[in-house]
């Protein structure tokens, strides 16, 4: 049985999630973290996505996005995501599947939408008890968003 295609509109912003598998770890390092967010930077560019903002946690991935195109979406998502695959391959010959399914995206309807998601993925590392303060997480989009 097929799966289900995605329903994607043109000019959305969409809120992404991306989750390990139960027993897999992301990111186990700051060079595995440095590593995922240089490719968002090379398959951003490469599939016409803009990054409105994002927050890595050890085994999960959140990204507010808009794609020029509807359909950059998945491909700028499946790039990313095979080559991270691939680097943590590369890591642990052991490493089969990381990621949880497929990545989970929803279109975000209005502009107080979009503000509430990126406050409430800026802020995931300390209600996760990761950072005491959101200043002090270098994973997420806050510390390039606000000044210190």
């Amino acid at each position: 049985m097929s799966r289900k295609a995605r329903e994607l509109k043109e000019q959305a912003v969409y809120y992404v999630q991306c989750y390990a598998r139960q027993t897999e770890v992301l990111f186990e390092n700051s060079f595995d973290y440095e590593f995922y967010l240089d490719l968002m930077v090379r398959y951003r560019q490469k599939h016409s996505v803009c990054l409105y903002g994002f927050c890595l946690l050890p085994r999960e991935v959140h990204l507010i996005v808009y794609p020029k195109a509807a359909k950059s979406l998945a491909k700028f998502m499946q790039g990313l995501n095979q080559a991270y695959s691939k680097h943590k391959r590369k890591q642990d010959s052991n490493i089969i599947k990381i990621w949880k399914g497929r990545f989970k995206s929803k279109a975000l309807e209005s502009a107080l939408e979009l503000h509430d998601h990126i406050k409430s993925l800026e802020i995931m590392p300390v209600r996760e008890r990761i950072s005491e303060y959101i200043s002090d997480y270098r994973w997420s989009s806050y510390i390039y968003r606000v000044d210190k």
